[in-house]
C-alpha cells in the first residue's frame, strides 16, 4: 500500500465523520421532528403523502414520518438514538483510522514511530473499547501501562470493564486525536 492511499482513506473517515456530525445536529433540531410527523407546510405535506415521501438507500426505504415516530419523540429514544448514532460515527473515526495507519506503520517497517506516539496508548484502548461493546477491558500489559492521559484526558485502571463515556471523548475531543493520528500520517510517515 502507498501513503497516498493511508491519507485517501483518511480523507474518506474523514467526511463519513463529519457527514455523520452534521447529520446528529440537523436531528437535535426540533424543527425536523416535526418536518417527519408531518406537521409541516403544505408543500412538504404534499411530498410526505406522496410516493417520493420515502428515504431509499440501496434497497431500503422507509417513510419519513415513520422515521420521525421512531427516531423523533423528543425523549429519552431519540436521545438514545442519537447516542447509539454518535458511538458508530466515533467507531467509524477513531477505530478505522487507528487501524490504516497500524497496518501501513506495520507494513513498512515504521511500526516503532507510530507506537511512540504521544497519543498512541490512549488512542489504542479508546480502539479497543469501540472495537467491542464500548467497555474498557485491560489486559495485564494495559495494566502497567495505567494511567495513560491524551491531553486533558485520562484512562485508568478504575475504568476495567465501565463502559467507555462520551465525556471521556466528545466529539471535539474525538476529532482532535483523528487530526494527530493523521497528522502523524501526513508528515511523520514515509
Amino acid at each position: 500500500m502507498q501513503k497516498q492511499e493511508i491519507v485517501a482513506q483518511l480523507q474518506h473517515i474523514e467526511r463519513t465523520y463529519t457527514l455523520s456530525v452534521m447529520a446528529m445536529g440537523v436531528f437535535q433540531d426540533s424543527r425536523i421532528g416535526d418536518l417527519l410527523k408531518g406537521k409541516t407546510t403544505y408543500l412538504v405535506r404534499e411530498f410526505l403523502e406522496s410516493d417520493e415521501g420515502q428515504v431509499r438507500v440501496e434497497g431500503f426505504k422507509m417513510g419519513l414520518e415513520q422515521m420521525g415516530q421512531t427516531i423523533l419523540d423528543g425523549g429519552a429514544k431519540q436521545q438514545q438514538a442519537l447516542d447509539e448514532f454518535g458511538k458508530a460515527a466515533l467507531r467509524t473515526l477513531i477505530k478505522d483510522s487507528f487501524e490504516c495507519i497500524k497496518g501501513y506503520s506495520e507494513e513498512t517497517g515504521q511500526a516503532p514511530s507510530f507506537r511512540a506516539q504521544d497519543w498512541y496508548q490512549f488512542a489504542r484502548m479508546v480502539r479497543n473499547s469501540l472495537s467491542h461493546d464500548y467497555c474498557f477491558r485491560f489486559n495485564t500489559h494495559d495494566r502497567t501501562l495505567l494511567p495513560v492521559t491524551w491531553r486533558d484526558r485520562t484512562i485508568s485502571v478504575s475504568m476495567d470493564n465501565l463502559p467507555m463515556e462520551l465525556s471521556l471523548l466528545d466529539h471535539g475531543r474525538s476529532f482532535a486525536l483523528f487530526s494527530a493520528i493523521r497528522a502523524f500520517a501526513v508528515d511523520d510517515l514515509a
